[in-house]
């Protein structure tokens, strides 16, 4: 017989091992390592509005299940917008938080949100927690394609957002890569890498092997500064990198920007078997062109040394298009228990949708690709 246990408040007291054993190893973001390294930094707690309430299922004392389930007391870090829902809530008289949210924390990335087997009683559990605690709505973000029906038999509405994903098409080296782009894109593409390197720029490609405390301090720096610019607080501490490097050293890859040896720009990067993951980015000086550089020309080279066949930079960014990042779909599925709200949020994503897609239409027919390599 499957027992559910209680919302748990952290993984601190969940055996790495037997999470991992559900998560698989394909899949960093779902990780024991990943997840925890956000809680133990202090990045994704309660403190920041970010209160989790993981479920997990067990069979005779064995995790069958899990469930990454937090009470979320706003809408930032999650990049699937829903403030409109919320201000029509707080309209209409109703507590749009806190609300359940089934997310990899700060992380747009697609992947298995219901590990392990008995995804229903995970789901079961989870609605029956929602209705106890008298909760509005609940998100899952970015969930794998496998999943949708799953979380649609559910009534969860699934909304339609855009991300541009590079993939390999044979391209064999970055040269290769440049030759199947039309002319006015290579002529484009060159000019900004000659921009960067005249500014006398160099690059590192760094794992967490390489990140000792200064180059780790250097690389917050750089990741800081660009919310410091906004006026607004990291979403992520320097913990969190620290325990990341320690913990995930062969899936952790910074692209780090260098001038006269010193770090004065930073992507950072993770992988996994087949694909590159473009997470976060900064830097301490506005360089024309080093944006490019560090975030899409660097990735798509390194998978194109390593044999990665696919490159996910992050949400949005139509300017991705031009360097030959083609736009996919990105889900997500929405539970929402008040009958008006479900009603209203039904119809606004039957438009929304229709929208979504005719502008992922557009986007393909002005792939910069040449006709002869389309």
């Amino acid at each position: 017989m499957v027992n559910l246990v209680q919302p748990r408040s952290s993984l601190a007291g969940i055996a790495a091992a037997s999470w991992n054993a559900l998560a698989g190893a394909d899949h960093p973001f779902v990780s024991h390592a990943y997840l925890h390294a956000l809680e133990a930094s202090n990045s994704a707690v309660a403190e920041t509005g970010w209160e989790a309430a993981h479920l997990l299922a067990e069979h005779d004392g064995a995790l069958r299940a899990a469930l990454p389930l937090y009470r979320k007391h706003h809408s930032w870090g999650e990049f699937v917008f829903d403030f409109a829902w919320a201000d029509a809530c707080h309209r209409a008289g109703l507590a749009y938080y806190p609300k359940f949210l089934t997310a990899v924390p700060f992380t747009p990335v697609a992947g298995p949100r219901l590990l392990g087997n008995d995804a229903e009683t995970l789901i079961e559990a989870g609605l029956e927690l929602m209705a106890a605690e008298d909760v509005l709505t609940w998100h899952v973000l970015f969930p794998d394609e496998a999943e949708h029906e799953l979380w649609r038999a559910y009534g969860f509405l699934p909304r339609m957002d855009v991300r541009f994903i590079w993939r390999d098409r044979g391209f064999g080296d970055f040269d290769g890569f440049l030759a199947a782009l039309n002319h006015k894109r290579r002529k484009e593409i060159g000019r900004e890498r000659r921009r960067v390197k005249d500014a006398g720029i160099r690059f590192r490609t760094l794992t967490g092997h390489d990140l000792d405390d200064e180059t780790l301090t250097a690389l917050y720096r750089c990741y800081a500064s660009t919310y410091h610019l906004r006026g607004r607080h990291p979403y992520l501490t320097a913990q969190f990198f620290r325990l990341l490097a320690g913990q995930l050293p062969e899936t952790l890859v910074v692209f780090a920007a260098e001038r006269d040896g010193e770090m004065i720009a930073a992507a950072i990067c993770m992988r996994d078997h087949d694909t590159l993951y473009g997470r976060w980015w900064g830097a301490l000086e506005d360089v024309p062109g080093l944006h490019f550089e560090a975030c899409y020309y660097q990735g798509i080279a390194y998978c194109l040394e390593q044999g990665l066949t696919r490159y996910d930079p992050g949400t949005q960014g139509e300017h991705k298009l031009a360097r030959g990042f083609a736009p996919e779909p990105a889900w997500s599925m929405h539970r929402l228990a008040h009958p008006g709200l479900e009603a209203a949020v039904r119809d606004a994503l039957k438009h929304e949708t229709a929208l979504v897609q005719a502008y992922i239409d557009d986007c393909r027919a002005h792939l910069p690709y040449r006709r002869d390599t389309q």
